[in-house]
């Protein structure tokens, strides 16, 4: 009734070019893979099998380690240029040469979750690597075992399948259920147009209007604008959920055979902060358990202090995907993120005279988080972004 009929076509006011620049920035992502996969070939081809085979021979052989760190230190080194070439070239792409922000942040939480992958085929083929050279049996529940596992289909399906943490195999299922799959795209795509609506036309028109109180640092019109976006903010961050964590994860697991479906855990009851972290993103969750908190603990490290590690990589993560593709290293997103520490802090000490899964601390959580935190951001990040190309 205010603006009219709001809604364009999608990809309309993406430039020509940065169609071009996304296949530039996306070209190495396969190599990337295959570095990976071959790094991993050649210790297994030159170290790993001749070991298995002298094990086999012979039951009292001991490695050597010298041998054993030599093979580990290098392939390592080069692990970690790989995953940094991941994680920097598609970023160099975006921040200097794309303009349109949403598609540049595809662009980045895809190489993201790519950096992820290779963290975690790294890390857990060195511990398979470690238990072969010191006799510790492989789990029982593995029906693949190292270094049977360093084949180029297996280390492809993992970079496809809805985890992050890798494994030399996992739960299948046998069965493909059509519907099912057909169901969750049909979801996905719903959600996905309702999303595009919302934005184009309730969240554009109110982020506009936020760029004159900005300029005139107006506190009470900021506020009423951020208030006023998070009731689209709300509906958007929770259609978003759905359709990438239950449609999309869930269509992707069904189409790949994928037998661990845990993507969520019901975090919108969550009567702290901390629980919310723990259970609104469990391939996120389960990456840091095992590859951070756990080995810190091991190093003597306290919780909090591996709390508070997991929470500064988590920041530095969303300012990459969010600041990289806005042009707009300014650390917006990472503090929003790392001033998570005190308020889950505060969250639990409330829980402790409230109970865990009180209604008060649950309350703290959707008007801290949602209602405020996330439209505050947007506003933010959206005048930035508009100053910087006098977008108005």
């Amino acid at each position: 009734m205010k603006y009219g009929f709001l809604i364009s076509i999608p990809g309309q006011y993406v430039p020509p070019q940065d169609w071009v620049f996304t296949l530039i920035a996306s070209a190495l992502l396969p190599v990337n893979i295959l570095v990976a996969l071959g790094v991993e070939r050649v210790v297994a081809d030159y170290y790993a099998y001749p070991l298995l085979r002298t094990l086999q021979r012979t039951s009292s052989y001991r490695p050597d380690e010298q041998t054993y760190r030599c093979w580990t230190v290098w392939s390592g080194w080069i692990h970690a240029a790989n995953i940094t070439v991941t994680l920097a070239f598609p970023s160099y792409v975006v921040y200097q040469k794309m303009y349109h922000p949403l598609l540049g942040m595809a662009i980045v939480f895809t190489v993201v979750i790519q950096s992820l992958k290779l963290i975690s085929y790294a890390l857990v083929n060195r511990c398979l690597r470690y238990d072969l050279v010191h006799g510790i049996p492989q789990p029982a529940e593995y029906t693949v075992h190292y270094p049977a596992n360093i084949r180029l289909r297996d280390s492809l399906y993992f970079f496809w399948v809805p985890t992050l943490c890798y494994q030399p195999s996992y739960p299948r299922n046998q069965r493909f259920r059509k519907s099912f799959f057909l169901k969750r795209c049909l979801e996905g795509a719903i959600a996905t147009v309702m999303i595009y609506f919302l934005v184009e036309q309730y969240a554009i028109p109110t982020l506009k209007n936020s760029i004159t109180p900005w300029e005139q640092l107006n506190v009470p019109q900021i506020l009423e604008r951020v208030f006023k976006l998070s009731t689209t903010s709300v509906l958007i961050w929770l259609l978003g959920f759905y359709a990438f964590f239950h449609a999309f994860l869930n269509a992707l697991a069904e189409l790949l055979h994928f037998g661990d479906r845990s993507f969520y855990l019901p975090w919108w009851n969550s009567g702290t902060l901390a629980r919310y972290w723990r259970l609104w993103n469990q391939p996120v969750h389960f990456f840091f358990k095992r590859h951070v908190y756990i080995p810190c603990l091991q190093a003597g490290f306290s919780p909090h202090t591996s709390m508070v590690l997991i929470f500064f990589i988590s920041a530095l993560l969303h300012e990459l995907v969010v600041g990289i593709p806005t042009h707009n290293l300014r650390g917006h997103a990472f503090w929003g993120i790392f001033f998570q520490v005190p308020l889950v802090l505060f969250t639990d000490l409330l829980a402790q005279y409230t109970g865990k899964d009180s209604s008060i601390g649950n309350i703290f959580f959707w008007i801290s988080f949602c209602i405020l935190g996330q439209p505050f951001l947007v506003v933010r990040y959206f005048y930035d972004w508009t100053k910087q190309y006098l977008v108005v």
